[in-house]
């Protein structure tokens, strides 16, 4: 990924994980930026990537952000894979698989991922990703107890599932 990727991944963001009738925000183009290029650990050789169609244009990405580790005194690279999105599966249904495994095939000692959907949590686990579901947690807190109680125990379909990797899957 590169600067001028910037404006067509905030569009892509924008249109995949919030309101796809808005535009992207500078806000949010200053915060990709930030994140997946200014942002400390950004430094040490761990790079997001995007996919391109064969017309050039973006339709996949995979935030990566490096963070320096020490291990028994020797110094790794760890990279936190991020935001995985593609846009127009249909065309090309491999993009996202084709993204996390150049993402796994990077120069870093260690690949994990925080959060991730049910897709994404799938395919790391074809590519030998393991689930810790002990740092898996999701957390709630509940402003007004009584009335979720009630409204939980009176409506059933309401409730929350919570799957062996963590996250609700009802919600």
């Amino acid at each position: 990924m590169q600067s001028s990727d910037i404006p067509a991944l905030a569009g892509m963001f924008q249109r995949v994980f919030r309101d796809p009738k808005a535009p992207a925000s500078k806000g949010l183009v200053d915060y990709l930026t930030h994140f997946y290029l200014d942002a400390p650990g950004q430094d040490i050789g761990i790079a997001s990537l995007v996919h391109l169609n064969d017309g050039g244009e973006m339709t996949g990405f995979v935030g990566a952000t490096g963070l320096p580790m020490t291990f028994q005194g020797r110094q790794l690279r760890a990279a936190i894979c991020g935001s995985l999105m593609v846009e127009g599966r249909d065309a090309d249904p491999l993009a996202g698989a084709r993204l996390l495994k150049a993402f796994l095939a990077g120069p870093q000692d260690l690949s994990f991922s925080e959060t991730a959907s049910e897709v994404s949590a799938s395919m790391w686990m074809k590519l030998r990703g393991l689930a810790l579901p002990q740092y898996s947690l999701d957390w709630l807190r509940i402003i007004r107890p009584a009335g979720f109680f009630t409204r939980t125990w009176h409506e059933p379909h309401q409730r929350c599932a919570f799957s062996p990797a963590g996250g609700a899957q009802d919600r």
